[in-house]
């Protein structure tokens, strides 16, 4: 037979019962007694300290004799008393370490007798302090014991006492209404985060039932040991009084602001509505809102300060349209210039030829002898350079050796394979290059034009400090770098110009006239600056009686586009007065200005990257529209290349052939067919040709390898047949190519500047709001996609106002370097994203227990909206742009008609 355990009676919330006992079957089995009552102070007068070091005791007996019949056979046991109770009437109670309060059940006797139930401990404490006057009741260092004894052979365990106290006020449960040891930890929730915590197993938190769902935010709380209690947990209130745990309810979420957490209140909440404060000081109070989001929310949310932007950007934009026509007008651009200027430039705006600063008059025309073109890119790592030794065209118009005219060819020959300079090839070792019938009177070629070729050279090199400057500029902002090439170009040419007209003596010139007035030479140069030349003239005064014959025979004549088929120098054909009076001798100038025209609408889209196939329409319209009309008039244009250098690079140009004199019949020492030892990799590089000579081609007439073309001018043609030999360095360097690109023109001028002028405020205002979202972020993001680069990111829009509001030739450059600044400002860009990227990064690394961490990456992963807006901005404004200049150098449609017979109907507007 197994005895049952004891179970709990009477009142835990003041309890004054004692202890049952138990009695066996007859007198001789004994009895086990239950615990006692102890009572300390009173309601009235309680004490104002307890203080046990000790045990203090209530707890029921055991009987450890089992129950025997007369016989002395064992029949069974009787149970343990049950536990007594201990009443506590304090102020506060401080129970050291080692001490005890206890009250549990007896243990039940051996064969089947079940144990006592545990007793009651209650305290009932005199005041309890809330609020900010709050101090905790009682210091538990020791144990408190309720526990019912445990039953023997199957018999049952006891119940377990209660261990109670008075009902605390609002704000604080528990026995004690606190805790005594406390585990500091720090755990943020962020809302809306729900988290089900099933704790009923955890003795740490017996005031969580297996079923609650746990609401709110805990930050530099306390958790209590050995199943004390303490004050609502943080993210709760309790607003009635009582003990119990689920008296705590969780504070309403919808009025915790995102980024905000609740704080922890000395004696706990008592109201409805939990206090709180922002999770990092870069928040601000009440809504716990970023400076941007305070900003948004001002006027609304994201979405209204979105529409209301919009409609200050588009109102903003209106005006600066309708100011720029008010300032800049809608007339033409070249409304100052002359017609015949008009006529030659409209389809290439630009700067002034420098040759053309004080006119061109008609004798200079008459006079005219020949171009010679500088060699080389007119960059600070090769500059301009003129080749060591005179054209034929100028060979009796200046002074040479007596001997210079009969090895003309082979120094020519020489120059153009080694690229050195013409003091250079005097001092070398002929033996290497040149035959030894050549060499010995190479010395001998030291004469006045040999000097000035050397003198005009070194003026035309630039110092090394500009082109340091230039390389420090290409990595810190390259619109500035660009400006700085240009601005040194300028002033090289002015260097130039002021060289031959003042400070060189003109010695190398046969013409006593030509030296005394210091006239015979004119530097000028394209207007971008791309292409220098010299134009030769006679002086008068020539004793040889065939001059004039010889001078009218100016043809085959080579004209060298400007640019280098890059966006910010496209290539183009500039022809000044003197080119248009010369060639007006054999075509009428309102056909030659067409051709111009049509051929600049061609060139402006070729790339040098892609020259290959961008060439085949420019090669396909000459012959379609250009050709037909010239031959008319008894003139023919090939396209050709000229003047390589030693470091491979080479010009673009026309070779315009005038009446019988053909390709098919140039002399010999001009024209050389392409044979073993002539290369067919055209300029690939020449002095490759001379280690690696290729095999000849099964080409018609066409397939011509020259290295005179006429006058001097080293090249070839450009045809279909040539074309895939022709080579080609891809400008790495250059940032953005593949975004920044000439197009052909859309017309709508009025419409496309309106929509340049609104993304520009829109761009402003987005970079505006990006930088203060990066500077919340931190300092160091803030300076990093502020200054890298360096002024990139505020600089296009004082560009793009300085474009849209500038007049005359010069809108079309300042709109390429506006679209420069444009394009560069995308490094900024991706330094946003990488900053963003590392700063949430960071975020998402942290321990996943940690759930704030996943939620404030929740509420902020929309970080990259304002930088993805702008660079979509930055992309729109790359095209406008683009459209705009095309609108700018071509405002003629018709030049791209593809049928011939309309492109020349408009000859006489051209």
């Amino acid at each position: 037979m197994l005895s049952e355990g004891g179970k709990r009676y009477g009142s835990a919330d003041l309890p004054c019962e004692l202890g049952s006992g138990t009695e066996g079957p007859h007198d001789s089995s004994g009895h086990v007694a239950g615990g006692g009552m102890i009572v300390m102070g009173s309601i009235q007068w309680p004490l104002l300290r307890l203080d046990i070091y000790g045990s203090v005791r209530a707890d029921g007996q055991s009987n450890n004799k089992p129950t025997v019949n007369s016989n002395g056979t064992a029949i069974g046991g009787f149970g343990g008393g049950s536990g007594g109770t201990i009443l506590l009437f304090l102020q506060s109670l401080v129970l050291v370490e080692n001490s005890s309060l206890s009250v549990s059940g007896g243990h039940g006797v051996p064969l089947g007798g079940g144990g006592g139930g545990g007793g009651r401990i209650h305290f009932h404490w005199s005041k309890i302090d809330v609020g900010d006057e709050y101090v905790p009741l009682a210091t538990i260092d020791g144990t408190i014991n309720s526990r019912g004894g445990v039953g023997d052979g199957g018999g049952l365990r006891g119940e377990e006492g209660t261990v109670t106290g008075k009902k605390c006020p609002k704000g604080l449960y528990g026995t004690f209404c606190t805790g005594k040891f406390w585990l500091s930890f720090s755990v943020t929730l962020i809302v809306p985060l729900v988290r089900s915590l099933e704790h009923s197993s955890n003795p740490k938190f017996p005031f969580l039932q297996a079923s609650s769902v746990w609401l709110g935010f805990v930050r530099e709380s306390r958790i209590p040991g050995k199943g004390e209690f303490f004050e609502c947990p943080i993210g709760t209130y309790k607003d009635v009084e009582g003990s119990n745990a689920s008296l705590c309810t969780p504070c309403s979420l919808d009025l915790l602001p995102i980024r905000a957490s609740f704080l922890y209140i000395r004696g706990g909440v008592t109201q409805p509505f939990c206090p709180y404060k922002c999770i990092s000081d870069k928040y601000r109070m009440p809504n716990c809102y970023r400076p941007l989001e305070e900003l948004m929310y001002t006027f609304g949310g994201p979405w209204p300060f979105a529409l209301l932007l919009s409609c200050i950007v588009v109102l903003l934009g209106l005006f600066l349209s309708t100011l720029r026509i008010k300032l800049v007008g809608k007339g033409s651009l070249y409304d100052n210039r002359d017609p015949v200027e008009h006529r030659s430039h409209h389809h290439f705006p630009s700067l002034l030829s420098l040759s053309e600063v004080r006119g061109t008059r008609a004798e200079e025309t008459q006079s005219h002898v020949h171009r010679m073109y500088f060699m080389g890119p007119n960059t600070f790592r090769e500059p301009w350079h003129l080749p060591c030794s005179p054209p034929n065209a100028i060979i009796d118009i200046v002074r040479i050796g007596a001997l210079a005219s009969q090895i003309q060819q082979a120094i020519l020959n020489l120059s153009f394979l080694s690229g050195e300079t013409c003091m250079e090839l005097e001092l070398d070792n002929p033996k290497e290059d040149i035959s030894a019938d050549v060499a010995p009177v190479l010395t001998l070629y030291e004469d006045a034009y040999n000097r000035f070729i050397d003198e005009i050279n070194s003026v035309a090199a630039y110092n090394w400090w500009e082109g340091s400057v230039h390389s420090i500029l290409s990595v810190l902002s390259y619109p500035c770098a660009w400006s700085w090439k240009q601005w040194r170009r300028r002033n090289k040419i002015h260097r130039l110009q002021e060289y031959v007209k003042s400070e060189y003596d003109h010695s190398c010139l046969r013409s006593c006239r030509s030296r005394a007035l210091y006239k015979g030479m004119k530097v000028g140069a394209t207007p971008d600056l791309m292409v220098a030349y010299i134009d030769y003239f006679l002086g008068g005064d020539e004793k040889r009686l065939d001059m004039v014959t010889s001078i009218q025979k100016r043809f085959p004549m080579c004209i060298i586009f400007g640019g280098d088929g890059s966006y910010m120098s496209p290539y183009n054909l500039y022809s000044d007065t003197l080119l248009t009076n010369l060639l007006g001798q054999h075509v009428p100038p309102t056909v030659w200005n067409r051709l111009v025209a049509g051929l600049n609408a061609q060139l402006r889209t070729v790339r040098h990257g892609s020259i290959r196939s961008a060439l085949v329409p420019v090669i396909n319209w000459i012959k379609s529209h250009g050709n037909p009309q010239l031959e008319f008039h008894g003139v023919k244009i090939e396209l050709g290349w000229f003047q390589a250098t030693a470091s491979g690079y080479y010009q673009l140009g026309i070779l315009v052939v005038v009446g019988d004199y053909s390709l098919h019949n140039l002399h010999p020492s001009d024209l050389l067919e392409c044979g073993d030892d002539c290369p067919r990799n055209i300029p690939t590089f020449v002095q490759k040709s001379r280690n690696q000579p290729q095999q000849s081609q099964p080409y018609t007439s066409h397939a011509l390898c020259r290295r005179r073309i006429t006058g001097g001018s080293y090249g070839g043609l450009i045809n279909d047949a040539t074309l895939k030999s022709l080579d080609f360095r891809r400008d790495y360097l250059f940032p953005f190519s593949l975004l920044l690109h000439n197009t052909r023109p859309v017309g709508r001028q009025d419409t496309l500047q309106l929509l340049i002028s609104v993304m520009l405020l829109a761009d402003l205002s987005v970079t505006l709001l990006m930088l203060l979202q990066f500077y919340w972020i931190s300092l160091g993001a803030f300076l990093a996609v502020l200054l890298i680069l360096p002024l990139s990111l505020l600089s296009p829009f004082p560009a793009g106002l300085n474009a849209l509001f500038s007049k005359g030739p010069r809108r079309a450059s300042l709109a390429r370097i506006y679209a420069l600044w444009n394009s560069t400002s995308l490094s900024n860009i991706a330094v946003a994203f990488i900053c963003g990227i590392i700063h949430y990064g960071f975020f998402s690394s942290q321990p996943p227990g940690e759930a704030y961490t996943w939620n404030y990456r929740r509420e902020d992963d929309k970080w990259w909206l304002l930088p993805t807006i702008l660079m979509i901005f930055k992309l729109i404004q790359a095209r406008l742009v683009d459209w705009h200049i095309a609108n700018l150098e071509i405002e003629d449609f018709s030049l791209f008609c593809p049928d011939p017979d309309t492109f020349w109907a408009y000859e006489s507007t051209s």
